[in-house]
């Protein structure tokens, strides 16, 4: 009876720490940071981004904050490698490559303009985010 006790309360401690480690990898919240620019090296710092993280799933909103626009996000984080896509809008569509930690990410976003006034053009850019 004793070491059938000790089997389980093993297995629910497994448990709750199997259960802290997907949480702690959980990319879900608030995000500061910016985007520099590969060819000017001109940096813009006011990104805002919430993420909400499912299992490998991960959506959200990547906001310019000093000028108010908005690009909708859904992507995937497997292996702290997190890549993000949004659809075309205003003319602008992003696309997020990098590496993630439950406090940091960083990698290459491009950004790809189609619009009348500045036609079709693609930046390169570095991107940090941070909690």
């Amino acid at each position: 009876m004793v070491n059938r006790r000790k089997g389980i309360a093993l297995m629910l401690a497994w448990l709750v720490i199997a259960a802290g480690c997907t949480k702690s990898s959980d990319l879900s919240g608030e995000w500061k940071g910016k985007i520099t620019l590969a060819q000017t090296g001109s940096t813009l710092p006011d990104l805002a981004f919430t993420l909400r993280q499912d299992r490998e799933a991960v959506t959200g909103r990547m906001v310019f904050t000093r000028i108010g626009a908005d690009l909708p996000l859904e992507g995937s984080c497997k292996n702290g490698k997190l890549s993000l896509r949004s659809p075309v809008k205003n003319g602008l569509s992003i696309a997020i490559d990098g590496d993630a930690s439950t406090r940091s990410i960083k990698g290459v976003a491009l950004l790809n303009y189609s619009s009348a006034k500045i036609g079709k053009k693609q930046d390169r850019t570095t991107i940090e985010l941070a909690r």
